[in-house]
């Protein structure tokens, strides 16, 4: 699971509504628990990149520079650099075959943001799982640090459709 806080990924969904129609992109910060699906990834803060790809409409790349200064910065503390996000224009948010191939670190968590029409419409979380033979995305849950499950209880009356 990924956990943001709430502003965090307002500002990560305009960040891609302001890029369009071209790709946004930029790095997240924060720690790690656990590992595998299993593992919660908390977001402490996000590093918008300039989107330094020759064809921003259709490919991304982070800016190195970003990632070097972040690395240094985040040498002596417990954060580091713990995914990255970018955004599909005109596209669902399911990773693609060239996300597939430049998916270089396989620790990093992915947020792909669907941007239609300069709209951000939907959202993924992704971790990348590799065996012998091939690496793979693999969904996750994406969340805000203010979710909170349902009460248990029985179910809640109401007025309006009825069966």
């Amino acid at each position: 699971m990924i956990v943001f806080l709430p502003d965090h990924l307002r500002d990560i969904v305009g960040a891609c509504e302001i890029a369009y129609p071209k790709e946004a992109c930029g790095l997240l910060v924060g720690t790690v628990e656990g590992d595998g699906t299993a593992r919660v990834i908390r977001v402490a803060r996000i590093e918008a990149s300039e989107n330094l790809a020759p064809s921003g409409e259709e490919h991304f790349e982070i800016d190195p520079a970003l990632r070097l200064k972040l690395q240094k910065e985040l040498r002596e503390t417990s954060e580091k650099v713990i995914g990255l996000y970018h955004s599909h224009p005109n596209a669902s948010p399911q990773p693609s075959a060239t996300d597939l191939e430049s998916a270089w670190e396989p620790d990093l968590a992915w947020l792909i943001v669907s941007v239609r029409d300069g709209q951000g419409v939907q959202l993924g979380g992704y971790i990348i799982e590799t065996d012998d033979v091939q690496s793979s995305f693999i969904e996750i849950p994406v969340r805000t640090s203010d979710w909170g499950e349902l009460p248990a209880g029985p179910p809640i009356k109401g007025s309006g459709l009825e069966f």
